[in-house]
């Protein structure tokens, strides 16, 4: 086996783990949700709060990953024959992306969430 195809092979068990997963964090955040909403909690309150998690979790990540990839990069880099130079602007500019994307997928989901009858979701239990 070369490197490509364990790196393939370890994806694919990532994916696979990830997808068994999602229905069943779905469904916790979902009770979650409701519980909060009899509690007497507003949908902004609700956004805000799973919003505040998610980003954390979202800034550990670029803060581990920036500078990993602005090595990677820099080291990939110097064995052109034109050289081009690494800013710093361009991995916060990457950053702040990535955090609008999440920030508005989240939002979307939690809120559509958020919008249902708590009875829906707490029926189960």
């Amino acid at each position: 086996m070369d490197g490509e195809s364990v790196h393939r092979h370890y994806h694919l068990c990532i994916q696979h783990r990830a997808a068994r997963a999602d229905p069943i964090y779905r469904r916790t955040q979902k009770k979650e949700i409701s519980i909060r909403k009899v509690l007497g909690a507003s949908v902004a309150n609700i956004v805000f709060l799973l919003n505040k998690e998610f980003m954390i979790l979202v800034g550990i990540a670029l803060v581990i990953a920036s500078p990993i990839a602005f090595l990677g990069m820099r080291r990939w880099l110097q064995d052109f024959a034109y050289r081009v130079t690494l800013s710093w602007w361009i991995f916060v500019l990457a950053g702040l992306i990535t955090l609008a994307i999440s920030l508005l997928t989240i939002s979307l989901r939690v809120v559509r969430a958020a919008l249902v009858k708590p009875t829906d979701n707490l029926r189960s239990e």
